[in-house]
């Protein structure tokens, strides 16, 4: 606990003496007994002093005296001392006055008190305070570290750090779930808020069983290491000025960032093995399927069939920032947690890995209706958490039902992405099957004949666009998705109509007439294999 002049008014030395003003400062923490020898004294006042004085370097100075208090308080002293009846017969009622005014503890004393003696009593109970400190902070950790070094779990550590400082304790990862809580809170219902969804410390309130605690009532301190922040150990309602307190936690906090990053570098080794592994299925290796589903289950998934594939991106220039939330999405189990609520599926039959700057998922689909719908839907809650931050893309496969067909499937994937890429200008979520010419596209293996087609028909539009930075192209995949309604097409592109219509008239100058039911249909076909051939390169633009 912090000295207070409280604690300093009850010594000995203190019995006969009178508090004049400042009783509601009583708390007021004391580090430091200094006694008043110079007239000025502020360029030497470290911070939180209590002032010990016979004001016998500024009696006779009137102005010096006025100022005194209202200089103390902006120097942040915590009290003033005056002993009077031996150079002042009594303390100036202006003194008083401003002391009352302003809530500064001012204490009077009398006697043959020895100013010097007070300081060193002050001192002395200060200095078996540090010792204190100190005694606990190393039973602390003492019984921390052989906790941790007998291998015991975060849940121990977090229990026995509860049971050494008395308080209830949170743990939290680092996107605010609860990981684990002291024993007097386990049966609680809890709901944690904070003023961020998704990245970035915030403050944290927390309601308890209807308790509400807000961010003065309780004690938050990052679990860090190596620049990573694993979570938040919290402490409900504590003494904000104990400073034991705050040094403990440190300590645990230190320790427990130990333990997490131990797991974490585990973790990452076995991550590594796994990763191999699905990349394996992802490239077609010759694995039979009996043995992927082995192999499978010793990295706790649940591989079933059918399968389904998703390949999140996301769009940034930050590429650390991109690799940053991908590691978290893969290290809190986010995705798995999101997927497993809305198909009420054991989050262990979800695998993600990382691989080709995005993220692949794997979805086992036993089981539910109308799949494609429920990926979309499950697409669109993964971009909930994200799109406030950047831009993002989800491609989804058709199910498939044995390994061999995954790399067809993760294929699939890749390309509605790149599709969905080529459409949209925000985040988006793109099903193989919304376009089922794709379907058919992929069967044609001469794709030359594809390229000539496209080049026969949209050439000169292609051609346009890359020479003037036109639109033309966007303007035509408006037209086919409004069935050639020119209206609906000018407010869906934000245009006047008058504008469309010059577009429309310089499309028919490059061979594209939209009155010509025929030239409509080689048009269709041909914009969506333009997609397809774009979407089908290595390099995105």
């Amino acid at each position: 606990m912090a000295i207070t002049i409280k604690d300093i008014l009850s010594l000995d030395g203190f019995e006969h003496a009178i508090l004049l003003a400042g009783e509601k400062k009583m708390d007021n923490e004391v580090r430091k007994a200094t006694l008043m020898e110079v007239p000025d004294i502020f360029p030497f006042l470290e911070e939180k002093s209590f002032i010990l004085t016979t004001l016998y370097p500024i009696r006779s100075d009137k102005e010096a005296l006025d100022e005194l208090i209202p200089r103390l308080l902006q120097s942040d002293a915590t009290g003033l001392c005056i002993k009077v009846g031996r150079y002042i017969d009594k303390i100036p009622e202006t003194m008083i006055q401003q002391a009352k005014e302003l809530n500064f503890p001012l204490v009077e004393l009398h006697g043959s008190d020895n100013l010097s003696s007070l300081a060193m009593d002050i001192l002395s109970i200060s200095l078996d305070e540090h010792i204190n400190q100190i005694s606990f902070l190393n039973s602390v950790h003492y019984q921390l570290m052989k906790l941790f070094l007998k291998g015991h779990d975060i849940d121990s550590l977090v229990n026995e750090f509860s049971r050494l400082i008395q308080a209830p304790v949170l743990l939290l990862d680092s996107t605010y779930n609860v990981l684990a809580t002291s024993p007097t809170l386990e049966e609680s219902k809890m709901d944690i808020h904070t003023e961020t969804p998704y990245h970035g410390n915030s403050l944290i309130s927390i309601e308890i069983d209807g308790n509400n605690y807000l961010p003065n009532d309780l004690l938050v301190h990052p679990i860090e290491a190596s620049e990573r922040i694993f979570g938040y150990l919290i402490l409900l309602q504590p003494e904000n000025n104990n400073k034991n307190l705050m040094m403990v936690v440190e300590e645990a906090s230190l320790l427990l960032a130990t333990a997490f990053y131990k797991n974490y570098a585990v973790a990452e080794k076995e991550r590594n093995f796994q990763d191999s592994f699905v990349r394996d299925l992802l490239q077609g290796s010759n694995i039979s399927q009996m043995d992927a589903l082995h192999t499978a289950k010793l990295y706790g998934w649940e591989m079933e069939f059918p399968q389904i594939l998703l390949v999140l991106k996301v769009y940034s220039s930050d590429s650390s920032l991109v690799r940053s939330t991908y590691e978290e999405l893969l290290t809190q189990r986010t995705i798995q947690k999101i997927i497993s609520r809305k198909l009420f599926t054991d989050p262990n039959k979800i695998m993600l890995t990382f691989l080709d700057d995005s993220l692949v998922i794997f979805v086992n689909a036993a089981f539910i209706e109308d799949s494609k719908e429920k990926m979309k839907e499950i697409g669109q809650l993964i971009l909930e958490i994200l799109s406030p931050s950047y831009d993002a893309g989800i491609g989804i496969s058709s199910p498939v039902l044995d390994t061999k067909s995954i790399p067809e499937a993760y294929g699939e994937a890749q390309t509605s992405l790149r599709i969905g890429r080529k459409l949209e200008t925000s985040s988006f979520v793109s099903h193989i099957e919304d376009n089922l010419i794709y379907s058919v596209l992929k069967e044609i293996k001469n794709q030359s004949i594809l390229e000539n087609f496209v080049d026969n028909v949209l050439g000169e539009v292609i051609q346009h666009d890359k020479e003037h930075n036109g639109q033309l192209l966007e303007t035509l995949y408006v037209l086919i998705q409004t069935g050639f309604n020119l209206k609906e097409a000018a407010v869906k592109l934000f245009i006047h109509y008058n504008t469309l219509r010059y577009r429309v008239n310089r499309l028919k100058d490059l061979g594209i007439d939209i009155r010509n039911e025929l030239r409509i249909a080689d048009v269709t076909v041909a914009y969506h294999i333009y997609l397809w051939i774009e979407a089908s390169k290595r390099s995105e633009d």
